[in-house]
């Protein structure tokens, strides 16, 4: 288990872990595609991930799992709020696209309320940077759409980033890199769906919308 986690922190896994009704194996695939998902549609918006974590606990949701970012390597002085926040929901997207592809519905109980746990600090990140920039929280839910875009064309290299991520626990850039930019067509369609979406959606990103 993680260290410098509370007892309360533990039983609450545990409960998750057993409300998904997975085997270990499953569970620990499960956070691996929530991380590939933020890693892939991050790199494919421009962003520069340099690493990727996934504890080696039997119960998920104790913490730990996660992506490292260089928001300094971005090519511009402001990095434009809809890439931070796709990249932000996009673990939450994968993680019900990968339920769906089990035959579970990410969106029906108990996987939605276990997902939007899971989840939590990375929608209430997103929530706070939509507050700080003078949008309401709902264009989180926006981003979610961009995600999901990506996702659909960069679905093969999410999972197989996320299998051999389950497998090595941490990988850095070099490692990271192959599957970034794994299957050029699909990256650059992805990349073009995400431009698309940008300018149909240009009027949500204007404070007071």
């Amino acid at each position: 288990m993680s260290t410098g986690v509370s007892p309360e922190q533990v039983r609450f896994a545990e409960r998750v872990t057993a409300a998904f009704g997975l085997e270990a194996r499953l569970l620990r695939l499960l956070t691996a595609v929530h991380e590939a998902g933020h890693a892939i549609v991050g790199h494919t918006v421009g962003l520069h991930v340099t690493g990727a974590t996934v504890t080696n606990a039997e119960a998920i949701g104790l913490g730990g799992d996660h992506i490292a970012v260089d928001y300094a390597a971005y090519p511009a002085p402001i990095i434009p709020l809809p890439h931070t926040l796709a990249m932000g929901v996009a673990g939450f997207q994968a993680s019900c696209t990968w339920l769906e592809g089990r035959g579970l519905d990410g969106d029906s109980e108990p996987y939605s309320t276990l997902l939007n746990l899971l989840a939590n600090t990375d929608l209430h990140g997103c929530a706070e940077l939509c507050r700080l920039a003078g949008l309401p929280a709902s264009r989180t839910h926006d981003a979610v759409e961009a995600a999901g875009r990506i996702l659909h064309h960069r679905w093969r290299a999410t999972l197989r980033l996320a299998y051999v991520l389950t497998a090595a626990e941490t990988m850095d850039r070099t490692a990271l890199l192959p599957y970034l930019e794994d299957d050029p067509a699909q990256l650059q369609a992805a990349k073009e769906d995400y431009r698309v979406w940008r300018r149909d959606t240009a009027h949500l990103w204007c404070a007071g919308q």
